[in-house]
Parts: structure tokens; sequence; C-alpha cells
């Protein structure tokens, strides 16, 4: 179990580190170290809908409300001006619920899902003026979650699937895709497409494995990334956005099946959610 600890802990660290060391590259040999300084606050509201694979009943679609709570670092891209450079390290917490969605209908069943998590989104995007920018981001992050959802009285709780997830924490994860505006030097706003999922148990050396397969894959695209933006900084927000969160589409819909894929392993709830919000940075 102490191990187990240790390598959770070392994971952590590099995943959301909150020093962001970028890679040396034959324009310039000095590593360049950033910290996210300035205190970000986001609210945001958003709708999705809740699924379970080759479970017979459907969920009536909840909504989310979620408040974020982190440190953010907006400047210009070293070596090349014309690109602006955004660094994101928060806690999110979050309630998903049919009562402040499209609710149920017939026979969909209500949910709540209670969730809190740690979240690393990075991105690029064009200044539109001195104060402005338009910011293309990714975002991945661990999440942990309290779910309850409604049973149909004529199905015994030993057969009721969902009864998995619940009475107890349960740890997943998301990705996001979204668009920023920055308004201002305080006030922006986004949009944003959500993937998350909850895990039915936790399997920590398949998690592990699964966990260093998606990391080294974002590894390896960042490098492909920077000789872009080497190459074509103008071009470089727009690849990025596109390459990191198709890979991360790609790995979640593999993970709808097995949670921890490649692994043979259990099938997850997962929710999509399209979101708007409002942040504020201090």
């Amino acid at each position: 179990m102490v191990n187990n600890r240790f390598l959770i802990f070392i994971f952590f660290t590099v995943l959301f580190s909150s020093v962001q060391i970028y890679a040396m590259n034959n324009y310039d040999r000095r590593p360049e170290f950033r910290i996210p300084t300035d205190p970000l606050v986001s609210l945001q509201y958003g709708m999705g809908d809740l699924t379970l694979k080759d479970f017979d009943y459907t969920f009536g679609d909840p909504g989310m409300i979620e408040l974020k709570l982190g440190f953010a670092k907006l400047e210009r891209k070293r070596r090349t001006p014309q690109v602006v450079d955004f660094m994101h390290r928060y806690l999110t917490i979050a309630n998903l619920s049919t009562d402040f969605g499209a609710g149920t209908g017939g026979a969909e069943l209500g949910s709540s899902i209670w969730r809190v998590g740690v979240v690393s989104e990075n991105g690029y995007g064009y200044p539109l003026s001195s104060s402005s920018s338009i910011i293309l981001l990714h975002s991945r992050g661990m999440t942990w979650s309290n779910v309850n959802i409604d049973r149909p009285e004529i199905i015994p709780p030993d057969e009721f699937r969902p009864d998995r997830f619940e009475d107890a924490i349960r740890s997943g994860s998301l990705t996001e895709a979204g668009v920023m505006l920055q308004l201002g030097s305080m006030l922006s706003v986004s949009a944003g497409f959500e993937r998350s999922m909850v895990f039915e148990r936790h399997l920590f050396w398949k998690w592990l494995g699964g966990a260093l397969i998606e990391g080294a894959s974002h590894g390896l695209l960042d490098r492909f990334i920077d000789a872009i933006f080497d190459s074509s900084p103008a071009a470089g927000p727009v690849v990025n956005f596109l390459l990191k969160n198709g890979l991360s589409y790609a790995i979640y819909e593999l993970r709808r099946s097995d949670m921890n894929w490649p692994f043979d392993t259990a099938t997850p709830l997962h929710h999509d959610t399209f979101k708007l919000g409002l942040s504020f940075i201090f």
C-alpha cells in the first residue's frame, strides 16, 4: 500500500505540477520555468448526457453546475510573440443532476453526482488587442465522485448495475476541449465540451498502466507540436488544439467499454457535457 501511494504521489506531481518546464530546442538551449501565479475563479453551467454501455435503461439528461478554483498564467509565447500561451491548474467542484437538467421522462432514470477533481489545462491562442485574446484549450484531470441514481422498484438491488458506483467515493477522469475569449485583464468567457467517466472500482496497476500510456502518447505529441511551432508558429495553436483533443477523444472512446483500456476492465459510467463559463483572473 505504501508503494502504491508513493507511485500515485509521483504521478500527480508530474501531471499536475504547478511548474511547467519547457524542453530546450535548437534555437534556444536555456530551459524555462513557469509558475501560474494569478488566482482564477470560474463558474460553469452545462448540459449533457449520462450513459452506461450495454445498460437496458436510459438516464435523464443531467445539467452541470461547476466551480473552478486555481491559478493561471497568460503571456506571449517565448520566441513567438504573435501567439499567447495559457497555463491553468485548478480544483473543480461540480454537481451533475437531472434536477436542473432536462429532467426525466417516461422510463428515464434520475441522477445526482457530486464531483471534485484536480485538472491540468493548457492552450495557445492569438492576441486580439493589448488586453484581449482568443485561446484554444485542452484539459486532463482526475476526479472523485459520489453517485446517486434512482432505481426502479421492479429491479432487485443486486441486478441494478448502477448500484456498483454508489455507496462509496469513486475515482474517475476527465478531458475537455474548450475555447476561451479574454475580454480584458480580468474577465473571460468560455465554451467547452467535457468527457468524463466514473470508475466502478479502482484497479491500481491497470489504471497506472493506462495512465502511463496516455501520458506517453501526449508527451510524444507535444514534441511533434513543438516542431510545428518552430516551423509555422501561426499554425501552432490550431494544430495543438486539434491533435491534443483528438487524441483524448479517441482514448475516451476506447474506454467506454474498458475503463482502464487497453486492459480488460469494467465499463465506466460515462458523461459528455457542453459547457459555458465565466472566469475572473485576479
